[in-house]
């Protein structure tokens, strides 16, 4: 953290937004600001702390595309069920564009 340079304190509405939403167009739709804002501000935030906060990778995504040897029948079904939101969600393939792939949407 840079001891000479003070934290912008409206930066952390940005990072509530963020954690409770769970994407940058959910936290910019919350906070009635556009995406590329709340990119900028987490921008400020990773720089600020030095630290990549959210990162682009998503276990929940990973879970949902990959069979894992110790998954049972009920594993199965869910996946199955939880595949089924961003199949045919269009808001659900935006987020995962921006969240998983790193692509602004």
């Amino acid at each position: 953290m840079p001891s000479e340079s003070k934290l912008d304190l409206n930066l952390l509405n940005v990072a509530v937004a963020l954690l409770d939403m769970g994407g940058v167009t959910r936290a910019a739709t919350k906070l009635g600001v556009s995406q590329p804002t709340v990119s900028a501000a987490l921008g400020k935030l990773r720089a600020y702390f030095d630290d990549p906060l959210a990162e682009r990778f998503s276990w929940w995504f990973t879970s949902v595309l990959h069979r894992f040897p110790e998954s049972g029948a009920f594993d199965g079904r869910l996946q199955q069920a939880e595949l089924a939101y961003p199949v045919g969600s269009r808001a659900a393939c935006t987020t995962l564009a921006e969240n998983y792939v790193g692509l602004p949407v």
